[in-house]
């Protein structure tokens, strides 16, 4: 039998010849529309996610800190001056650490003081006067504040001072330059204070911040012994908002907005207004109208109470008709805590992809029906590997904060009960320290559950750690530890505990994580090692396989002992590992097609994960899958290629398959400055034909047999080869006739070269046009 493709290609070239075949234009506009319907989720998913993502740095900060007041890493006896200082230290470096907060800072009960940091406003930054609020005498004129610096902000009494303080991190949390006093500062009559201690822990409301701008705030009572010592918060101005808008590319003239349960406009990419109003009063019509209409459509977007499983797991989508003309929206929820806001686009099929009719045939050409298929389809698969990528990196941050985390208490002595930069040592023999260091790394574990292990190999060969196990689906952290009880000096055998109450007793002796000398013989703490790192640098090992046999990845930095700002001294190595597993998972969240395959590779060819199940930590020509196999080859043989920051593409090179299949690549990798050694993977899609546009709707009419398909397309083709040829001869005759009319008049030298000056050159095809082109030859 013929196969199909030798049938399209009879359709399209009888088609070509008659300007193209034609189709009906509601054939190709619902294609279309199913393709702009996949833009639009990923769009509205991708900024769920970066916003879901960006707040759960707060409560996560937030926690930390109020576990290390809690467990006494940090004294809260603010009436001393050195556990004051200690206290400033630590927020400056939890602001310092977490690029996304705005503020940081704590209210002390018994003293009513208020300390904390902040960034500095965009006037500071310019060197012109700032609007700081009421009560309030800046310093005139006004010091101009590089770039990166944040602002200390401290009491004694009711007076509140801010000063800068150095943007290059030498002098830590010391204040510099005064910038502004105010006076009448009582933390007892702030709303963040009185809402922490009233309920616990929470979000507040949005509201106007000191400095003009509108924020949220993640505050949460700080206890100690069961009494409640101050409030710690930490904020959020809600500009950041905006830059996740700027960062995603949407299509014509789209709009999209952030609305609370409540109905407030918190932002749009429409620049309509810096104030929080109700978007039903928005100047801007498509705002108006669309917030009215989908929380009319959908009133469970206006309960703050209600649970929203439905509409933050699914896209909520409905049409609205502003001003005669018809708007599709797509709105999904975000739900942190009690904080409920959602997020939608508005747009018209236009403003992604416009279908042009044939006017004097009065239909669609299929080739280019073809062409916008092609490009909708590359357009979702981008998104698809960009936003993958955004997760994967989102993810793996949070071994960076913790191992830095790890770095600071100890560098900052709040394992030796003071603030200081040169007590960078352990005495693991000392039960105080010890006791202090289980409990930092165990804070920092319960704080993020992402982490797999967490821990700490010491120069001598001794090893503290906890690892996240399940049983029977039940979470639990187990102390593992690398040392006999009662003998701190040589690591003869590793043990895990279920209690990490000392003295410990009753321990598990284990092989699990034993290769040769534990723990310098491991790759987490030879590559630290063996790299050098300096005081603010980390690195990620290669992928290898756990003690368990899993195969993961390790975050490390070294522990510096005596002056860490200037030894060179090891004292052990900082680990925070990862199990690779959650690469799968995280593909399982993006709805692909089970005809379309994902999978991650790093530059050796190594398979780490897969949404098909396939084996990992094996060479991708031998996962099994035919491919997989053969997208790895092509990008194991042009190493090159990998380089780019963009979505790249090619063809499937499969002579045993009918269909053509595409393999879209992306590099996955950190850039960031501080990391000596980053992941460096590659995430593949692979796409089918059929994935892209319905292949049966661009064959011959329906309800044809294919036997008579069979002799349609033979008769086709002999036609069109005669007239092909025919075509040809009578060009190749034409030609000659020109050619021998030409060499009578024979053009100078001089006139050669001004021909050749005015020569066409071929254009070039990017990338997106070669896609394009490459849907339109089917």
């Amino acid at each position: 039998m013929i196969s199909k493709h030798l049938l399209v290609l009879a359709s399209m070239m009888v088609g070509g010849m008659a300007n193209g075949e034609c189709m009906e234009s509601g054939d190709c506009e619902a294609q279309v529309a199913g393709a702009v319907t996949q833009i639009r989720e990923r769009i509205t998913d991708r900024l769920q996610q970066e916003v879901e993502a960006n707040l759960e740095v707060a409560p996560a900060t937030v926690a930390l800190s109020a576990k290390a007041m809690t467990d006494g890493l940090l004294n809260m006896d603010m009436t001393q001056a050195r556990y004051e200082t200690a206290l400033l230290e630590h927020l400056w470096n939890q602001l310092e650490n977490f690029p996304e907060l705005d503020w940081i800072y704590y209210g002390d009960t018994a003293t009513n003081n208020f300390l904390g940091f902040r960034r500095a406003y965009q006037c500071e930054l310019d060197g012109v006067a700032c609007t700081y609020g009421d009560n309030t005498t800046p310093e005139n004129p006004p010091p101009k504040l590089a770039a990166g610096t944040l602002v200390r902000l401290i009491t004694t009494g009711t007076t509140l001072r801010a000063y800068s303080t150095d943007p290059t991190g030498a002098s830590g949390s010391d204040a510099k330059v005064l910038l502004y006093t105010q006076t009448s500062f009582d933390i007892r009559t702030r709303d963040w204070y009185t809402f922490g201690l009233a309920n616990g822990q929470g979000w507040t409301d949005h509201y106007a911040f000191s400095g003009g701008n509108t924020g949220i705030s993640y505050v949460q009572q700080v206890t100690v012994g069961g009494t409640a010592v101050g409030v710690l918060a930490a904020d959020y101005e809600l500009g950041f908002l905006n830059t996740f808008m700027r960062e995603i590319p949407v299509a014509g003239d789209s709009t999209l907005m952030f609305v609370t349960s409540s109905g407030s406009l918190l932002a749009n990419n429409k620049d309509v207004g810096t104030q929080v109003i109700q978007a039903a009063d928005s100047t801007n019509p498509i705002i108006a109208g669309s917030s009215v209409k989908i929380f009319t459509d959908f009133p469970l977007f206006g309960d703050a109470n209600a649970d929203w499983t439905s509409i933050t797991t699914k896209q909520q989508v409905g049409t609205v008709v502003i001003n005669s003309i018809s708007y599709t929206y797509d709105a999904v929820g975000i739900q942190y805590d009690k904080l409920r806001w959602l997020v939608a686009i508005i747009s018209t099929e236009s403003d992604f992809y416009t279908i042009q009719p044939n006017a004097e045939r009065n239909c669609v050409l299929k080739t280019s029906c073809l062409s916008v298929l092609g490009s909708a389809s590359r357009d979702v698969r981008e998104r698809t590997l960009n936003h993958f990528h955004m997760e994967v990196s989102k993810y793996l941050t949070t071994a960076v904060s913790a191992a830095v985390l790890m770095d600071q208490y100890y560098n900052n002595g709040a394992l030796h009960d003071v603030w200081c930069d040169t007590c960078g040592t352990i005495d693991i023999k000392n039960t105080a320290q010890r006791s202090l260091l289980k409990k930092s790394i165990k804070g920092i574990m319960m704080t993020y559950t992402e982490l797999t292990w967490l821990y700490i190999g010491f120069e001598g060969g001794q090893f503290i750690g906890y690892k996240r196990v399940f049983t029977n689906g039940v979470e639990k952290l187990q102390l593992w530890t690398c040392y006999p009880p009662n003998d701190y000096d040589v690591c003869s055998g590793a043990a895990f505990y279920d209690s990490d109450v000392e003295p410990l007793v009753a321990p598990t002796v284990t092989t699990d994580i034993l290769e040769g000398d534990v723990p310098k013989a491991r790759p987490w703490y030879t590559d630290a090692i063996s790299f050098s790192l300096g005081i603010s640098e980390s690195m990620w090992t290669l992928p290898y396989a756990f003690g368990s046999s899993e195969v993961g990845i390790s975050l490390v930095k070294r522990a510096l002992g005596g002056d860490w700002s200037t030894t060179t001294a090891t004292m052990g190595v900082w680990g925070a590992d990862y199990s690779l597993n959650f690469l799968s998972e995280f593909m399982s969240k993006f709805g692909v097609a089970d005809t379309i395959i994902l999978f991650v590779m790093d530059k050796e060819g190594t398979l780490l994960a897969s949404n098909k199940g396939l084996p990992v930590n094996v060479k991708v020509g031998e996962s099994g899958n035919k491919y997989v196999a053969s997208a790895g080859k092509v990008l194991l043989d042009n190493t090159n290629i990998w380089n780019s920051q963009f979505m790249k593409s090619f063809d499937l090179p499969l002579d045993d398959e009918v269909e053509r299949y595409w393999a879209d690549f992306l590099r996955l990798t950190d850039p960031s400055s501080e990391l000596r050694r980053s992941y460096d993977w590659t995430v593949v899609m692979i796409t089918p034909e059929s994935e892209i546009y319905d292949i049966d709707f661009i064959d011959t009419e329906a309800g044809d047999s294919d036997d008579g398909l069979e002799v349609w397309a033979i008769v086709v083709i002999v036609i069109s080869s005669v007239l092909c040829l025919v075509f040809v001869v009578i060009i190749v005759i034409v030609i000659k006739k020109k050619q021998s009319d030409d060499k009578s008049k024979e053009p100078s030298e001089a006139t050669r070269d001004t021909h050749m000056e005015g020569a066409l050159e071929l254009p070039v095809v990017t990338e997106e046009e070669g896609e394009a082109g490459r849907s339109a030859e089917v």
